[in-house]
């Protein structure tokens, strides 16, 4: 019998008194498909982290509020707080630090550098990081704590972009995975090409894995929407497995963010 262990969306709660900051971060989140929540003051933020329970902060707020609310996150849990700052403001991120944030972003940042920082900050504290998650089904095995993969008993040698990739779509067995969420781990901070990264990664991921890689039924693509690790192969209904060409870049809609290209610069 298959055994895996789906991961939730990660669930974040951005915080911030810049509200076109706050848009364009919430939009790119979403995109990469995290369910976010936005807050434009620390007493909007204290009550949200209290009825929405996330797993990442955001909190762009380096004045009395905001460390406020980083002291009272810090005192009732140990959610992980991204913190957004001046370039130039040593105090703050000295200050922040010492308070327990978990890592400081200068501004002015790049929308791709904070996709990144999130996705590393939740490999080590958010959903799945401790996952010891495995599937097996007799032809395939994957194994999350060991990061071993094995086809029909014999282990299966993949670079670590392919192991990243399939590590998320193994977390999130059964669900789509939008393309735009995959990107930062088929091309790393590498913007350029990164679209054609991911497809290639995708094709080769198949070519190691599937019995027939034209005709794929582990690693399937929705069109318009992203990627799905199937761990019942045999019962994906034909009409659902996509073999023609891959899904625009973008949301679960099949349209991203236009304006929010991962090289946007935010915070000047």
């Amino acid at each position: 019998m298959p055994v895996s262990l789906p991961i939730k969306r990660a669930k974040i709660l951005v915080v911030g008194d810049v509200p076109t900051l706050l848009k364009r971060v919430e939009s790119n989140l979403a995109w990469m498909g995290y369910q976010v929540r936005c807050a434009e003051n620390g007493q909007e933020g204290l009550a949200l982290f209290q009825a929405f329970r996330p797993d990442l902060v955001i909190l762009s707020l380096t004045n009395k509020e905001g460390w406020r609310m980083l002291e009272h996150v810090r005192q009732v849990s140990d959610t992980p707080v991204l913190l957004l700052g001046a370039k130039s403001g040593l105090g703050d991120r000295l200050r922040g630090l010492s308070l327990g944030a978990d890592d400081f972003l200068p501004k002015p940042f790049h929308l791709q550098e904070l996709m990144l920082r999130v996705q590393a900050i939740l490999r080590r504290s958010g959903p799945g990081s401790k996952s010891t998650a495995k599937y097996a089904n007799g032809y395939l095995e994957v194994s999350l704590s060991t990061f071993q993969v094995k086809r029909q008993g014999q282990e299966v040698d993949l670079s670590p972009q392919e192991l990243r990739l399939l590590s998320c779509l193994v977390q999130n067995a059964g669900r789509v995975v939008p393309a735009g969420r995959l990107l930062p781990e088929a091309a790393g901070s590498e913007t350029a090409g990164a679209p054609g990264r991911l497809r290639l990664s995708i094709l080769r991921l198949r070519g190691k894995l599937e019995p027939d890689p034209s005709n794929p039924r582990y690693i399937t693509c929705l069109r318009g929407q992203g990627y799905r690790f199937n761990p019942h192969p045999r019962d994906i209904p034909a009409r659902n497995a996509w073999s023609g060409p891959e899904p625009p870049i973008g949301d679960g809609n099949g349209s991203g963010p236009a304006s929010e290209t991962p090289t946007t610069q935010l915070g000047r």
